[in-house]
């Protein structure tokens, strides 16, 4: 069943990605409520809603309202979110199930939101494994049920629902991706960056795993230096921290920051951070609300990079029901209406052939009968024409007639100031094809049939003759197409004589006038 829900997802993410580029992330956090509306994975209206304003669930509503055809994301990083660390054994049994499954309906309420993601499978000496599992957690309480009973409710598209703490991973890889950093993939890696929703946040993963998370609340009064001072000394208490564990696997640290440039630039030159491998990444766009004076905060880009690159799907006993209908909705009912349009557009596209292929009819018909018409009044004036074909046969001997062609004996004495001893003119046919009456052209051919005569040993020789003796035709006759074959049929070898029929033809196209 697991199965089958998670190829749901990935089908239902693959089909979102590809038709729905309108997208409302509604990111929940620990100061507020960031509200992003998205167009092809890219900001293009926002707001943030402290939750010391009285009126922020009327506020954040009211915007949601102006966007009813988007649909809707929700990240969660609110003040109530956890991340436990768990270690899960399974015994090998023929029915192979998910044991978080029943972890987390043994250990949480049914209305907890609850997301996991699984970053190792240990098999252990019993015959059984143990997977270890960073699980994101959050009660069912407001703000977030507030938010998603709106959502629900109004008939929003509602697309699911992540927590930050273990979209992290994905976010980390996105960067390092797009920073072309592949040397530090299996480093320790301390995430940061500062929001506007969240404050400064400060992740710990290794690989895929979530280490641990950090939130400090954002100085908003201090200066750069002084916020920088606050970060650097969190980090260097993660260093701490993690130094133990570091050393035992032999590994590398990486510090990220996403922030903007002025920041980025004073973390790549703080000393402490010099024997580290140090990756920035930053956003200069400016803020689209006008109030928000302070530009380092990242919220816009975090969630481009969220909505990009999600994996860990949260759900509870009601969103996981609305879930599976919106993937199905998503999956078989969205693909059929497309399915149904093109078909629609088709049979447009028919009936418009067909009409016009009705007027082209009725159209040829007309003339057809005018045509008729005209011919039965010349019919009846000149009794002696008995057959059309006869006035057709007038028509062409006129045109032939009205075709300036050259003079086919100014050609032949051309050809016959070519002389080599071992070739011989045997017979000259000048002839007409292909004459097209209606544009007055005809194809003007000349036939020339030719016989190498030539000592029996030098067969290589006589057919290197030949060449040159059609090389020289096509230099006499630069506007005219020249052929030619050899008749190797009819070759003949007599005592010491070596006898080659071939054939040369020279044409070209007449126009009239």
């Amino acid at each position: 069943m697991k199965k089958i829900s998670s190829k749901l997802e990935i089908a239902s993410n693959f089909i979102n990605n590809l038709l729905h580029k309108q997208n409302l992330i509604i990111f929940i956090g620990k100061v507020g409520i960031k509200i992003i509306a998205c167009y092809k994975h890219q900001a293009i209206d926002n707001i943030f809603v402290s939750y010391e304003k009285d009126d922020h669930f009327q506020v954040c509503c009211a915007f949601l309202k102006n966007y009813k055809k988007f649909r809707v994301l929700v990240l969660l990083d609110s003040p109530t979110c956890q991340i436990k660390h768990e270690f899960i054994p399974m015994l090998h049994s023929i029915i192979k199930s998910n044991p978080i499954e029943k972890f987390i309906q043994d250990n949480y309420n049914s209305d907890d939101i609850v997301a996991y993601t699984v970053h190792n499978i240990d098999a252990n000496n019993a015959g059984g494994e143990v997977w270890q599992t960073v699980i994101g957690s959050s009660p069912y309480i407001s703000p977030t049920s507030q938010v998603l009973e709106f959502v629900i409710y109004n008939s929003f598209g509602f697309n699911g629902i992540y927590f930050l703490s273990l979209e992290f991973e994905s976010i980390v890889d996105a960067i390092l991706a797009i920073k072309h950093a592949p040397k530090v993939q299996n480093d320790l890696q301390i995430f940061v960056t500062i929001t506007e929703t969240s404050g400064i946040r400060i992740a710990t993963k290794y690989k895929k795993n979530i280490l641990d998370e950090l939130t400090i609340s954002f100085p908003s009064d201090k200066s750069d230096l002084y916020i920088v001072g606050t970060i650097e000394q969190a980090i260097s208490d993660k260093i701490l921290k993690y130094k133990t564990y570091a050393t035992s696997l032999d590994l590398k640290i990486c510090i990220i920051f996403l922030c903007n440039k002025a920041l980025c630039d004073i973390f790549e030159r703080i000393p402490s951070f010099q024997t580290y491998n140090i990756i920035t990444y930053s956003d200069n766009i400016l803020p689209l609300v006008a109030e928000n004076k302070y530009q380092s905060f990242q919220d816009n880009k975090l969630l481009e990079l969220f909505i990009e690159n999600k994996k860990h799907l949260a759900s509870n006993q009601l969103l996981k029901s609305i879930t599976k209908l919106t993937n199905i909705n998503s999956v078989m009912f969205k693909p059929l209406s497309l399915v149904i349009i093109g078909i629609a557009v088709f049979l447009i596209y028919l009936k418009y052939n067909s009409i016009v292929v009705q007027q082209e009819t009725i159209e040829l018909n007309n003339k057809y009968y005018s045509f008729s018409e005209k011919y039965r009044t010349i019919k009846k004036r000149h009794p002696e024409v008995e057959n059309i074909t006869n006035l057709t046969d007038f028509y062409n001997l006129q045109t032939i007639l009205s075709i300036k062609s050259p003079n086919p004996f100014d050609s032949l004495k051309k050809l016959f100031s070519l002389s080599n001893p071992n070739i011989k003119i045997t017979s000259i046919d000048w002839y007409t094809e292909d004459t097209d009456f209606t544009d007055k052209k005809i194809i003007l051919s000349t036939d020339i049939y030719i016989m190498y005569i030539g000592d029996k040993k030098n067969e290589h020789e006589a057919q290197q003759v030949l060449q040159d003796y059609v090389s020289s035709v096509r230099l006499l006759f630069p506007d005219y197409q020249v052929s030619y074959s050899i008749e190797y049929d009819h070759t003949t070898e007599l005592l010491t004589t070596l006898t080659i029929p071939a054939k040369l033809t020279i044409s070209k196209n007449i126009e009239g006038s």
